[in-house]
């Protein structure tokens, strides 16, 4: 193993980590490209008792900005295990107390809603219009991600308040 090898993927592992988090996986890709599979190994393993690369951490800002992008945990859990995120990992981050899943669902569905309405109307809920909406906002909820209880949390939530700008 060269040293002065090891200094350079060091180094630039460094670099790379210092303009965002990576995943152990996505870092692997990238330092593959210029260094050997030992020494790259060697320095993420370093970097790993350092501190500097964690998959937890790449995992929470992962999470963090897919979800402030209107997408929800199935979808953002999906995306993190094909960057190579450990399931474990994944399902870890996912299930902190920090997120609310149903928050960010009924954000998206009030934006999606409005879209489709006038902030003003006052919807019945047996008016076709009303009803297309709702299974419109229910099926771009699953597409983003949700679960089915968040969904339906949304649905119960529009369906208590029919006046769009109260919502």
């Amino acid at each position: 193993m060269n040293k002065r090898a090891v200094g350079s993927a060091y180094a630039r592992a460094l670099s790379l980590l210092g303009r965002r988090e990576y995943c152990r996986a996505q870092l692997t890709a990238k330092l593959m490209h210029h260094y050997p599979a030992v020494e790259v190994a060697t320095v993420l393993d370093k970097l790993e008792q350092e501190g500097s690369l964690s998959d937890q951490r790449f995992a929470g800002a992962y999470c963090r900005q897919r979800m402030s992008s209107g997408f929800g945990p199935l979808k953002i859990g999906y995306q993190m295990i094909q960057k190579g995120v450990p399931r474990a990992t994944v399902d870890a981050v996912l299930n902190m107390d920090c997120w609310d899943w149903e928050g960010a669902a009924l954000e998206v569905a009030i934006k999606r809603f409005r879209t489709h309405c006038n902030q003003e109307t006052i919807l019945d809920i047996h008016d076709k219009e009303f009803e297309m909406a709702l299974l419109s906002i229910k099926l771009f909820l699953k597409q983003r991600g949700f679960t089915f209880d968040q969904i339906e949390f949304v649905g119960l939530h529009i369906m208590e308040n029919l006046v769009l700008s109260e919502v």
